[in-house]
């Protein structure tokens, strides 16, 4: 089981130390669980693992590994971005492989992440949705990023 509990870098309240965190601790809730949810798909659209996993770890405890359940690094829709995503606009398809990428070889090097999902794969909603510019592969426009389709299934 994996334990509903992300912390994700967009919650500007959060900092390592949030008292819902701490409450959870405290009453050994790390004990029921497989393992602790964590998204890394920051404010700013990039997926600081290096970071979320951590904090997480120093949060709740070394007893649990993490499942990093959103790593993302968002990118503009053909060359807009949905509302409140302007921040999206200065990102590029290669610093999208990097952060993807590095993450995934950080986590393998990590010793406490057990699973990794990428946010998202093909996510094609309507015009507007958050979610949308983290879709890797996108309808009418293929991957969005070369490096990280070459890189899929990589070892």
């Amino acid at each position: 089981m994996i334990l509903p509990f992300p912390i994700p870098l967009n919650l500007p309240s959060f900092h390592g130390n949030s008292q819902r965190a701490k409450q959870f601790a405290a009453n050994d809730g790390p004990d029921y669980a497989d393992c602790i949810g964590a998204h890394a798909n920051g404010p700013d659209g990039v997926g600081e693992i290096q970071l979320v996993v951590p904090r997480q770890m120093k949060t709740l405890g070394h007893s649990r590994p993490v499942c990093v359940t959103e790593l993302g690094y968002a990118l503009p829709i053909d060359g807009r971005a949905p509302a409140g995503f302007d921040w999206v606009m200065s990102h590029t398809s290669e610093q999208q492989a990097e952060v993807l990428l590095g993450g995934m070889h950080w986590a393998r090097q990590s010793g406490v992440v057990r699973l990794v999902i990428l946010w998202n794969l093909n996510f094609d909603g309507p015009a507007g949705d958050p979610n949308v510019p983290y879709a890797l592969v996108r309808a009418n426009a293929g991957w969005q990023s070369p490096i990280v389709e070459q890189s899929v299934g990589q070892p």
